[in-house]
């Protein structure tokens, strides 16, 4: 690499060390197929430690000055930029005004927060306007088929049973 022609195309004032190469479709800049703020990183600090990447702490991706780029990981790098995902983890209630603390949210298989009051008070809306009103296997749910006081359907709560014991069974054999 040519450090001198790389150096050229770094316009360097007071504040930010703007590149005036070439910028991808983000606007960062590059120099060949490497970004440029790295480069001058690498050239001035030296490596960038594995697994992280350089966060622009001036909010200018043109800038290659050293002292405004930070190694951080990639979730740290997201989370202090101005996208969906930091707005959302930045957020301390939800919609409806209640507070986001451990105990009141619920977080989803694919790591979506939840507020609890919130999503137990959809699927209560949801059971009154659709009530159950038979099982997954098709049996009706009234007196007949259900216990006393609980929402179990007695056929196949009778079929779970006999699958059990005959797992027993065989596994004593």
């Amino acid at each position: 690499m040519n450090v001198a022609l790389f150096w050229s195309r770094v316009d360097v004032t007071t504040g930010c060390w703007l590149w005036a190469g070439g910028k991808n479709n983000k606007g960062y800049g590059r120099y060949g197929p490497a970004f440029a703020h790295r480069i001058a990183y690498e050239l001035l600090v030296g490596p960038i430690p594995e697994g992280l990447e350089l966060d622009h702490l001036c909010r200018t991706p043109l800038c290659v000055r050293p002292d405004h780029l930070e190694p951080v990981t990639h979730r740290e790098n997201l989370l202090r930029g101005d996208t969906f995902a930091a707005r959302n983890a930045a957020k301390t209630q939800c919609d409806r005004g209640h507070p986001y603390t451990a105990d009141s949210i619920y977080v989803s298989k694919n790591g979506k927060r939840q507020c609890q009051i919130c999503r137990n008070q959809l699927r209560r809306e949801k059971y009154i306007a659709h009530p159950q009103t038979h099982c997954k296997r098709g049996h009706p749910l009234d007196d007949a088929y259900m216990y006393q006081g609980a929402r179990h359907c007695r056929p196949c709560n009778a079929e779970r049973q006999r699958q059990y014991m005959a797992r027993r069974r065989s596994s004593s054999r």
